[in-house]
């Protein structure tokens, strides 16, 4: 299964192919369990750090997804639903890409507890080849109402003094 690990050059932002390595190379020592939960923290992650991103460049839902997704880590409590029900709302992942989230949810959440289950290797291929389709190859793209507020803004707000004017 290493022609998984090709696909780590598909990967848009650095930090989320730590994550998928391991969980490749999970899949190739056949710790299946270990590599389902890996390539579901690296969905999350990745997620998160959209979340932040977009929150950074000054749009207020993802900012408000930010301080929800924030506060409760710091409660010291699990985000991971939090993380991919605000990545719907604010549209960075779509509606049906959310309802196969809460299905690996659900899975990770099976197998990484003491049943008797634990993942099957197809399983875990799946889950690595989704997490690339829903977020780790997938380039973020703004809101439209955010790209014209901020076109607003550049437009009838001084935000940057002319280098143009003689000493």
């Amino acid at each position: 299964m290493s022609d998984l690990s090709k696909l780590e050059n598909d990967i848009i932002i650095d930090f989320d192919k730590i994550l998928f390595r391991e969980a490749v190379n999970c899949l190739n020592a056949k710790t299946y369990r270990a590599g389902y939960i890996v390539a579901w923290i690296s969905i999350v992650e990745s997620l998160k750090r959209k979340i932040i991103i977009l929150s950074n460049t000054g749009d207020i839902q993802s900012r408000q997804s930010y301080e929800k997704i924030d506060k409760l880590e710091k409660d010291e409590k699990s985000a991971d639903v939090l993380i991919i029900t605000e990545a719907l709302r604010i549209s960075i992942i779509e509606p049906e890409e959310y309802k196969k989230l809460e299905f690996f949810w659900s899975q990770r959440c099976l197998f990484a507890h003491p049943y008797e289950k634990e993942p099957k290797e197809d399983e875990l291929v799946f889950i690595i080849k989704q997490s690339l389709d829903i977020t780790l190859r997938k380039k973020l793209e703004f809101k439209k109402n955010y790209i014209n507020e901020l076109i607003e803004n550049l437009v009838n707000k001084s935000h940057f003094l002319s280098n143009d004017n003689e000493v």
